[in-house]
């Protein structure tokens, strides 16, 4: 591959170097000679030249988008390869309006224009198979693209996947922790519930022992003062029922009994809890 330091070498030729017009009037008539529009052949390779670097289009390139890790090599040698094929086709030009000029300087003679025919088709054929062979090489290297294009895109697919399963778990983790914070805020809601009921149970429990124990109170004194009015009825009627008892078997008595008597027949707070331990052990 020949170095693009080569380019456009016959714009900067000397007018030494350049080839020499003829000195006598060219074949053909006037109006034919009129017609001919005679360039140098370093205005004509200049032209030429540039139109061939306007022609390439590198503002939308052709190929695919590849990472940039190895874009730049490629992109490299993409344009060395469009500056070879410029450099080349520029060398066509400049050999064509050589001959060409040849050919007007010597126009009458034919062994010299089939020398210079042969030649531009040799030259032709040169070109022509170095095209065919970079076309061969930016084939092989859009292959090698679309190769590495296909593969980036196959492990961006495979990345998106696991991003998408990614998302999905950690959604299903979200929704998993969102229902334990409900449960554990139901279950605090019920533990709160409980505690209130507990508190309130054990308070009525409270207020019914105090009630159960005034009550037992209540009752006992007046179960105790049944007793003593029980006691006393008792011995009321034990005390007339000894009078009655006196006052049959007594003979000619209708007088009461003395107070010594009535003191010894009234029983006294001994006699009184003497027989409250005989009726409750009965």
């Amino acid at each position: 591959m020949s170095s693009p330091t080569y380019v456009n070498n016959s714009a900067s030729l000397t007018p030494e170097e350049q080839p020499k017009e003829p000195d006598g009037p060219l074949p053909g008539s006037v109006n034919d000679q009129e017609k001919k529009v005679r360039l140098s052949p370093a205005t004509m390779s200049t032209k030429n030249s540039t139109d061939l670097v306007e022609y390439v289009d590198k503002g939308h390139s052709f190929l695919p988008v590849i990472p940039n890790t190895n874009r730049s090599h490629l992109e490299d040698r993409l344009n060395n390869q469009e500056r070879t094929i410029a450099f080349l086709l520029e060398q066509a030009f400049r050999i064509k309006e050589d001959i060409s000029a040849c050919l007007q300087g010597t126009h009458g003679f034919r062994k010299e224009e089939s020398l210079a025919r042969k030649l531009l088709e040799n030259h032709i054929q040169t070109i022509t198979s170095i095209v065919k062979k970079l076309s061969q090489n930016i084939e092989i290297l859009e292959d090698q693209i679309r190769a590495r294009d296909q593969a980036a895109t196959g492990t961006n697919f495979a990345v998106q996947e696991l991003n998408t399963k990614h998302l999905q778990g950690v959604g299903d983790l979200r929704g998993r922790v969102a229902r334990c914070d409900s449960s554990i805020v139901k279950l605090s809601g019920d533990i709160h519930f409980i505690r209130h009921e507990h508190r309130k149970i054990e308070k009525t429990i409270q207020d019914f022992m105090s009630a159960l124990e005034t009550v037992s109170k209540n009752l006992d004194m007046k179960v105790t003062e049944i007793i003593w009015n029980f006691l006393l009825v008792f011995c009321f009627f034990k005390i007339l029922f000894i009078h009655e008892r006196q006052r049959d078997t007594g003979r000619g008595r209708s007088r009461l009994p003395t107070g010594s008597q009535m003191r010894t027949s009234i029983p006294g707070p001994q006699d009184h809890a003497l027989s409250q331990r005989q009726t409750l052990n009965h």
